[in-house]
């Protein structure tokens, strides 16, 4: 709204100045101002804004080149103004329309206009645009556009186009978000660069905590072999440079947490010691005043997830994982959503099948793993401030299938399909996986489905759709359920009480 206005100022103070009035005459300070405010516009959303801006500096040129209003003269300001505004709305090809107008206005500039001198903000904008736009290819643009701007600085010593920490971090990035092979290698070959250029003088390339992050990050998600040791070591490369008086590289809980997260991703031996140690590590130095490596709940969460993923820990998963979980609460961290799923998980994932001949004992530790994830979620259910969601049954169901005898508990697994009706979560994913593991005649006689139709012929849309109200549809976002719920809002499963229950 606020964009619209100026522009349409804009457009009055044109017609107003064309009429005659001379003391109405827009500038290229007004254009800017309007092409700014169009680029805050596309930043929340507003597909038109770009090209409303690119109309509006297009008009301003040919008003220039005709003589008619020599305050007109585009400069570097309302040019930028135009590249965010491209770069704000996040569009495909939102980025090569920033390069474009870089190439613009470097003829532009060779041909004798100083005031669109291409410098180092327009390269930033451009790279950030490739770095959000996370197009196929952006990141190997992205690098060279910042070897574009290294030969430059090099070449003509003119420190208005010289790369700085924000140039050499948003190729990281772009690097680390690209999911290309060899991604990681190529984000620490940039880090490398820009300690080249702080080591030769170019002292705007400091290394800071953030571009170390980028890298961390992206050998975290690469999955290639060795990769958290690579992670782990460029911790350590930035704990030794913080020691040495560099405080811009000083280890956050950012950079932590993804070296955490490189270990659980890389299903080495020894990961999930390796994943502890660091958190050890956080621990320790926040209870001595490090407020800024103080974990937090996303580091916990991706230690829970070491435990899900690491190999050799047979019957002890499920218990490793509620030790995390406490040691969460103990550290005064509330867990969220993703920890109490992420126990489940470790739940659904202890059940070894190699040990189904240890008799009674078998039986007992499958009875201990099914109640440790009905503890977890019935605290996942109890805490006010979040709710289960589309994860937190099918690992919960999972978890029955390993340790329950179902037929012996078909209550058990009753009293759980009543908890996913009451919280709107009984989606297609958790009824195939009951179709796969109930026994048919409990489960429709459960679900009130009578007659001689076979479960395996019943879709989801027949059930009331208040047992799937929560649930989120792919296509658009939406809850399902919105046209039946009042009519089907009190039908519930066969048994089941009006109440939320304790899974037992």
């Amino acid at each position: 709204y606020g964009a619209d206005r100026a522009s349409s100022v804009l457009t009055w103070m044109q017609d107003y100045y064309d009429a005659g009035h001379s003391n109405a005459r827009p500038d290229v300070v007004s254009v800017s101002i309007v092409v700014t405010a169009l680029a805050s516009s596309a930043s929340r959303g507003d597909k038109n804004a770009a090209l409303q801006a690119e109309t509006i500096i297009d008009r301003m040129q040919r008003i220039y080149d005709a003589g008619q209003n020599e305050a007109m003269k585009p400069d570097a300001l309302s040019y930028t103004a135009l590249m965010r505004c491209w770069a704000n709305t996040g569009e495909k090809g939102a980025a090569s329309k920033t390069q474009s107008i870089l190439r613009r206005m470097h003829r532009m500039y060779e041909n004798g206009n100083n005031d669109v001198k291409p410098d180092t903000v327009m390269y930033n904008v451009v790279l950030s645009a490739l770095d959000k736009g996370r197009e196929r290819g952006s990141a190997r643009r992205a690098e060279a556009l910042l070897k574009e701007m290294e030969e430059l600085y090099e070449s003509t010593g003119d420190d208005d186009v010289r790369p700085t920490t924000v140039s050499y971090s948003t190729v990281m990035s772009a690097w680390s978000r690209s999911g290309e092979k060899g991604a990681a290698e190529k984000a620490e070959s940039i880090l490398r660069r820009m300690q080249d250029q702080w080591d030769a003088g170019n002292q705007y390339a400091r290394p800071n905590t953030v571009a170390y992050a980028s890298v961390i990050n992206a050998w975290a998600k690469s999955g290639e072999t060795g990769a958290a040791r690579r992670a782990e070591r460029l911790l350590q490369r930035m704990q030794d440079s913080y020691d040495a008086g560099n405080p811009d590289v000083k280890p956050n809980c950012i950079s932590c947490t993804s070296v955490i997260e490189a270990w659980a991703n890389s299903g080495e031996e020894g990961a999930l010691s390796s994943a502890e140690t660091i958190l050890q590590r956080m621990v320790d130095l926040s209870k001595a005043g490090d407020r800024d490596v103080r974990p937090n709940a996303v580091t916990f969460n991706t230690v829970i997830k070491a435990v899900v993923r690491c190999r050799g820990l047979g019957w002890d998963r499920a218990n490793k994982a509620r030790e995390m979980l406490k040691r969460m609460e103990d550290a005064h961290i509330r867990p969220t959503v993703i920890s109490y799923n992420s126990v489940l998980s470790a739940c659904a994932a202890t059940f070894p099948p190699n040990d189904e001949n240890s008799g009674g004992d078998f039986e007992k530790k499958k009875s201990d793993v099914y109640q440790s994830a009905s503890n977890t979620l019935n605290e996942l259910r109890s805490d006010s401030r979040i709710k289960p969601d589309a994860y937190t049954y099918p690992a919960m169901f999972k978890t029955c299938s390993n340790t329950l005898n179902v037929e012996k508990d078909w209550s058990k697994v009753s009293d759980v399909i009543d908890a996913c009706c009451d919280d709107g979560l009984f989606d297609e994913r958790v009824f195939n996986f009951l179709k796969n593991f109930a026994p048919e005649k409990e489960l429709k006689e459960k679900l009130g489905i009578k007659g001689n139709q076979k479960i395996t012929d019943v879709r989801p849309e027949q059930l009331p759709s208040a047992w799937s109200r929560n649930v989120r549809q792919r296509n658009n976002g939406k809850r399902r359920g919105d046209a039946k719920r009042q009519e089907n809002r009190q039908r519930r499963p066969q048994g089941k009480k009006a109440h939320n229950n304790t899974i037992t």
